[in-house]
C-alpha cells in the first residue's frame, strides 16, 4: 500500500519536494531485500519513468539501486509497454554495473527499434568492449535504418567493427 501511495505523491507536479521525496522513498524500498516490497517499488519507478513523470529522476533513482536488484530492475526487458523497456534499458545502462550491462545486452535483441536503439546509445556511453561485435554487427543486420546508424555512430566513436561502414 505504501509503495501505491508514494506512487501517486510522485506524480502531484505542483509539490515539487513532495514528488522528489517520494521517488527518494521508492528507491530505499527498491533495495529492499523483501521480494514483494522491492518489486512494487521497482515497478511502480518504472512505470513512473515510462509516462514521463520526472524520467530523468526516475532512471538516477533507478541507477543508484544496488547490484543485487539488478534481477527486479532487468525484469522490466520483458514488459509489453515498449516504453516500459526503453526506460529499463536506459537505467540499466546508468547502474553502471557489469551486472546490469549483462543484462542489457539482452535489449540488443528486442523487437522494437526503440529498445535496441536505446541499449546501443546505453553501451556507446558506457564503453562496453563486450558487445562491440554484436553492434557491429548491427551496422548492416538490423532492419531498422535508425538502430543501423546509432550502430555506426557507436562503433566510430570506440573504434568497434572493421571501421567506417561501407555503404555499397
Amino acid at each position: 500500500e505504501s509503495v501505491a501511495v508514494l506512487a501517486w505523491a510522485a506524480r502531484v507536479a505542483d509539490l515539487p519536494s513532495l514528488v522528489e521525496e517520494s521517488i527518494d522513498a521508492l528507491r530505499q524500498l527498491g533495495a529492499s531485500t523483501m521480494p514483494a516490497t522491492q518489486r512494487a517499488a521497482v515497478t511502480a519507478l518504472r512505470d513512473l519513468a515510462a509516462e514521463g513523470t520526472r524520467r530523468l529522476d526516475v532512471i538516477r533513482a533507478l541507477a543508484r539501486l544496488p547490484e543485487f536488484v539488478v534481477p527486479e530492475l532487468a525484469s522490466g526487458l520483458s514488459a509489453s509497454r515498449v516504453q516500459a523497456r526503453v526506460v529499463t534499458a536506459d537505467a540499466l545502462a546508468a547502474m553502471r554495473h557489469p551486472r546490469a550491462s549483462s543484462e542489457l545486452a539482452r535489449a540488443l535483441r528486442d523487437e522494437d527499434a526503440a529498445v535496441r536503439s536505446a541499449a546501443i546509445a546505453g553501451f556507446a556511453k558506457l564503453g562496453t568492449h563486450f558487445v562491440g561485435r554484436t553492434i557491429a554487427a548491427m551496422r548492416q543486420s538490423d532492419p531498422d535504418e535508425g538502430v543501423r546508424r546509432r550502430a555506426d555512430l557507436a562503433c566510430l566513436r570506440h573504434g568497434w567493427g572493421t571501421g567506417p561502414l561501407s555503404r555499397t
